[in-house]
C-alpha cells in the first residue's frame, strides 16, 4: 500500500481567501486532509473536487506541474472556522481526481496549515 502525505499550504495567512495545492488522487482508495489554525480567524472552510486532466497533446506528460482550472465544492465539505483549533476531513471512495481545501474568511486574523493524506496503490 502506497501512502503520501503532503503539505498543501504552509502557514496561509487567514485575512485573506486561501486555495491550497491540489491533492492528486489518481491511485488513491481514500484521503484526509487536516487543518490547524491559530490566531482569531472567522471564516468558511470547504473542500472542492476536480476531474481536470493534462491534455494527450503534452508530449511530457508532466503531471506534476498540472494545476487544476475547475473546482467544484464537494457536498457537506463545508465548516464553519471560529479562533484557534484543528479540522479533519476523511474521505473513502472518493472517485474525483484531485481535491483542495478553499479558505473565505469574514474577520480576525491567523494562520492556516493544510496536510493532505493519501492512501492506494
Amino acid at each position: 500500500m502506497r501512502i503520501l502525505n503532503e503539505t498543501l499550504l504552509s502557514a496561509g495567512d487567514m485575512t485573506t481567501t486561501l486555495h491550497s495545492s491540489p491533492l492528486e488522487l489518481a491511485y488513491a482508495f481514500g484521503y484526509s486532509i487536516q487543518g490547524t489554525y491559530s490566531g482569531s480567524p472567522v471564516g468558511t472552510l470547504i473542500l472542492e473536487g476536480s476531474n481536470d486532466v493534462p491534455t494527450p497533446q503534452d508530449a511530457n506528460f508532466n503531471l506534476a506541474s498540472f494545476v487544476p482550472t475547475n473546482w467544484t465544492t464537494i457536498a457537506s465539505s463545508t465548516i464553519a472556522i471560529s479562533g484557534p483549533d484543528a479540522i479533519l476531513y476523511n474521505f473513502s471512495g472518493a472517485f474525483y481526481r484531485y481535491v483542495r481545501a478553499t479558505y473565505t474568511p469574514i474577520s480576525g486574523s491567523g494562520a492556516l496549515t493544510i496536510v493532505g493524506n493519501t492512501k492506494g496503490f
